[in-house]
């Protein structure tokens, strides 16, 4: 038998397929499956590092944000004690 695209001269093509269209089509789903899981898995990684790097960007926007209102807090507090000083002179 020759299929469509499996030249005779082509032997790695026949091996594949053993002249048999029932294990030509086992090895291609075989070969497709394979493919699907490396795909699956490489894009679980990738998501799963972007997640990563959002919740680290949103640990340092609060970081920056908490040591922001610290020093507001800080310098209001130097205000206070300036306008109280002030008041009492």
């Amino acid at each position: 038998m020759n299929y469509k695209g499996i030249n005779k001269k082509n032997n790695r093509a026949k091996i594949i397929c053993n002249n048999t269209r029932e294990k030509c089509y086992s090895n291609q789903i075989l070969i497709i499956k394979i493919y699907l899981v490396i795909i699956f898995a490489v894009t679980f990684v990738l998501i799963q590092d972007i997640f990563k790097g959002l919740q680290l960007s949103f640990l340092i926007k609060k970081e920056q944000r908490e040591v922001h209102n610290k020093g507001r807090h800080i310098i209001f507090r130097t205000l206070l004690d300036k306008a109280r000083r002030n008041m009492v002179k």
